[in-house]
């Protein structure tokens, strides 16, 4: 499902359930928006706490990356990742999809 920022806002109500992973693209299409911004409002709503998101971007791995983590990313992947190792790509998926280790 490819959704704009407003509607995964709504997508994301406390009323509705939730995706077992966000595949969030760091500099969202059509919008004055990158990805630390959708962050910051994801883990600023308690029912959002654990839910799993990867930013992918492709921008290389730096201060982007890093910044997303520190916000609670799950994973920061480069798009030239999944076009060179799609099944590396495709683990990663499924590993930010499995609970935190506490």
């Amino acid at each position: 499902m490819v959704l704009t920022v407003p509607e995964l806002y709504l997508r994301l109500a406390e009323d509705q359930p939730l995706p077992d992973l966000l595949l969030l693209d760091y500099h969202l299409m059509l919008l004055p928006c990158i990805a630390p911004e959708v962050l910051k409002w994801i883990f600023r709503q308690d029912h959002l706490s654990g839910l799993a998101v990867q930013v992918w971007s492709s921008l290389p791995e730096g201060p982007e990356a890093r910044t997303c983590r520190q916000l609670g990313a799950r994973s920061f992947t480069s798009k030239f990742e999944f076009f060179s190792e799609p099944v590396a790509f495709v683990r990663r998926l499924i590993q930010a999809t499995s609970p935190e280790p506490h």
